[in-house]
């Protein structure tokens, strides 16, 4: 558009992310540039950038994954720095955004070194953590009359993260983290941060830089008190510290506070959604909830699942895999291509930013018929490609936590969902929005009842642009 450039574009995709994917996926196919003449990125708004394009198609994903030499990742973090030293902040606020934004051997190195905290003898010991937590919210989430399952599952999940990964006691947690985090998420998308990128007052992005800059300091708080041997654990953190490479080197305070920074918002963020999701899907569909319950009820019998139990629950691990398909919590990846490369039968200048659509490629009606219908029973002998589903990346960059995640998603449905039943409030709107994670707008409003009284069928459906994400199917066919 004249003077405004390609940034109505970048405009509309904010206002309506899912949308703008669906139609440029429908009016352009396997691949799509977001200008016809380049120069427009969607992350740091890089006045060189050669252009942004979008994978719509898991071929072309799968070439991206293969090729690291080419397709690099590129965190948003490495930006977040103060143009020039002032009495308001003197240093960087944010040294980067850890494994988000490491190549080459540093990735490698720095994979090797945290490796070892999400080992499966250590995600066997979070999951006491995990379920305690999970037990002790009870009787915040079913105090009764409507709560919004969306704070109350983005309240647990950060007091899980900073239990599991910091040794920080729970309450605490959510007094000093939580509102940096919700803020900050909340300026990521903000048309203002990413078309006025400047350190000026009055600015979002000074907002933003102030926040991250608040985060950063909190974290290294935690680093330097292990350091002098304070508050010693069996956390992630405390492993991190102890990490060394075959040279006997460690991570150093500004690696330490960047994995960790992106470990918190990877472990609380994501997660919350996905559960936020599952819960809301769980309600549309009560016969999925009701069999879910019996399998839940009949092996566990009311406490939370053990380790060795969880593979005797092959519907629990049907639902959460069918809901990470069809509302993705991340549901785009991003890369940059390191050197001039060919995509597609295009080539690509290096520069170039590439965004990989996984809420698309889930969607694949070939891959997953039907796809807009939320049906567990697909998974009964499924078993897509890392390319074709990856709701936790793929390849050497598949995310580290994954099996944390996963574990702590399973153990905290299995816990609540023995003792109560999502029903979505009447009259509530449920519209999908991306700020990184896509989650819903206004939170997710429901009441809470008693599945062993019988799990109620429905009523009335959710309202709002959730209704053309998912559709529903009739009560005899939901399952």
């Amino acid at each position: 558009m004249p003077f405004v450039g390609s940034l109505s574009c970048v405009a509309r995709y904010l206002i309506d992310p899912i949308g703008w994917l669906e139609r440029a996926e429908m009016r352009y196919g396997a691949l799509a540039a977001v200008s016809s003449e380049g120069k427009t990125r969607l992350v740091s708004g890089a006045a060189d950038c050669p252009g942004t394009v979008i994978i719509f198609d898991s071929d072309l994903h799968r070439r991206v994954l293969r090729d690291d030499g080419s397709f690099h990742k590129s965190g948003f973090g490495r930006g977040l720095v103060r143009g020039k030293p002032s009495a308001r902040e003197k240093h960087v606020v944010a040294t980067g955004e850890g494994l988000f934004a490491l190549n080459g051997p540093e990735h490698h190195r720095a994979r090797k070194l945290m490796m070892p905290a999400f080992s499966k003898v250590k995600l066997d010991g979070y999951r006491e953590d995990m379920a305690s937590l999970a037990l002790r919210a009870m009787p915040r989430i079913a105090r009764g009359g409507i709560v919004d399952l969306h704070a109350e599952m983005s309240r647990l999940t950060l007091q899980i993260a900073s239990v599991c990964l910091f040794g920080q006691d729970p309450e605490r947690a959510t007094e000093t983290l939580s509102p940096i985090i919700v803020a900050a998420l909340g300026l990521l998308t903000n048309l203002l941060v990413w078309a006025a990128p400047y350190d000026w007052p009055g600015l979002p992005y000074r907002k933003l830089l102030d926040l991250a800059g608040e985060g950063n300091r909190a974290l290294r708080h935690l680093i330097d008190q292990r350091r002098q041997g304070r508050h010693l654990g069996r956390d992630v953190l405390d492993a991190l510290i102890t990490a060394r490479d075959a040279d006997g080197q460690g991570l150093n305070d500004d690696e330490l506070a960047s994995h960790a920074a992106v470990l918190l918002l990877a472990g609380h963020e994501t997660s919350a959604t996905a559960l936020t999701w599952t819960l809301f899907l769980l309600s549309q569909h009560p016969r999925v909830a009701r069999d879910l319950h019996d399998e839940l009820a009949g092996e566990l019998r009311g406490d939370p699942p053990r380790v060795d139990q969880l593979d005797r629950l092959p519907l629990l691990d049907r639902v959460v895999k069918e809901s990470l398909r069809i509302l993705p919590p991340v549901p785009l990846n991003h890369r940059i291509a390191a050197r001039d490369a060919e995509l597609g039968g295009h080539r690509l200048p290096a520069g170039t930013e590439v965004f990989i659509s996984l809420y698309n490629l889930h969607r694949h009606p070939g891959r997953f018929p039907a796809p807009k219908r939320f049906r567990p029973d697909r998974w009964v002998g499924l078993e897509p490609a890392p390319h074709e589903y990856a709701p936790f990346g793929g390849g050497s960059r598949t995310c580290i936590g994954a099996g944390f995640a996963r574990l702590e998603i399973k153990i905290v449905l299995a816990t609540l969902l023995q003792r109560v039943f999502p029903e979505v409030a009447a009259g509530a709107r449920i519209d999908p929005v991306v700020r990184v994670t896509l989650g819903p707008r206004r939170g997710l409003p429901a009441r809470l009842h008693d599945p062993g009284a019988g799990i109620p069928r429905v009523t009335e459906r959710a309202a709002g642009r959730i209704r053309t994400l998912v559709t529903t199917d009739d009560e005899s066919s939901s399952h």
